[in-house]
């Protein structure tokens, strides 16, 4: 859903029309001679359904076309990108999803806010100004208490540019952290992980290990490698991700992981309370 309007620095109140068919629509309260001079911004709420944004987002810029001065700016703001793990076509014969979501709003807006982006394919293609909040901003707003000797694990090369990003900043503060990288190998037919491995000259033997990634669906990639650093000798397996989805639950985390971290929850799945619970030691409760 739409989070929030402002125009000018006012925030417009507004409502979504919903029609017996399924479709709707969206109405602005405002009044006739209402003007947009400098600038408006949208935001949608990161519990939004991925392919809800598109259409929301559009709509409510068109009403807000109505009223924008020729000179005016237009700003959006997605503190979660939909469709951002389908950065590429995988298999012969799907569609691009990013790609048509990038596609659909190339000239709508005139900067566009994100956080945490899991892949850089939107800020590439999308043909304006784009700002993102990055991992490690997201990181430390989180409040997650780093402290000297703590390793940050990288669940995948992949996310390896990001915590050494967050390493030079928590060095700054005089924190001496270390990075060690992880891999693992997907089953090919049906993307579960079938084998974590840690780097060869890993050691975590009685050491605070925080796993650091931008996101957790179903928490398949952490469940092995906690267990791995568990097994390796870690004193302490904690999990830090910026977007929280947790579609199954945190059970599966149960048991292997200490303490979660997240910057935000995404989707419907979980609330903050679940996670404090699971932090406090108590057994998450199981998703039928």
């Amino acid at each position: 859903m739409i989070q929030s309007i402002v125009c000018d620095g006012q925030q417009i109140e507004f409502k979504k029309i919903e029609f017996s068919d399924g479709s709707s629509n969206f109405k602005l309260l405002v009044e006739l001679d209402f003007v947009i001079n400098k600038y408006y911004s949208i935001a949608v709420d990161p519990s939004t359904p991925g392919d809800a944004v598109l259409w929301e987002v559009l709509m409510v810029a068109d009403a807000l076309g109505e009223f924008i001065s020729t000179t005016a700016k237009r700003y959006l703001v997605l503190k979660y990108l939909p469709h951002a793990r389908a950065d590429r076509r995988f298999e012969v014969g799907n569609s691009f999803p990013l790609a048509v979501f990038t596609q659909a709003i190339r000239g709508v807006f005139d900067e566009i806010f994100l956080t945490d982006a899991h892949s850089s394919y939107f800020e590439n293609n999308i043909c304006c100004s784009t700002e993102e909040t990055k991992q490690w901003q997201c990181f430390l707003a989180a409040g997650v208490n780093v402290v000297s000797g703590d390793i940050l694990i990288a669940p995948d090369k992949g996310a390896r540019k990001k915590i050494v990003e967050l390493q030079q900043h928590l060095d700054n503060k005089m924190i001496a952290t270390f990075v060690v990288e992880a891999s693992k190998k997907r089953d090919k037919e049906t993307g579960r992980i079938i084998e974590t491995t840690l780097s060869d000259n890993c050691d975590v033997k009685g050491k605070r290990c925080i796993i650091v990634d931008d996101l957790s669906d179903r928490n398949g990639t952490f469940v092995p490698l906690a267990t791995k650093l568990k097994d390796a000798g870690a004193a302490q397996v904690e999990l830090y991700v910026t977007h929280l989805i947790a579609a199954s639950g945190l059970s599966n985390l149960y048991g292997v992981v200490d303490k979660i971290h997240c910057y935000q929850i995404v989707g419907n799945y979980i609330t903050r309370d679940d996670v404090r619970n699971f932090n406090a030691g108590h057994v998450p409760r199981k998703f039928s």
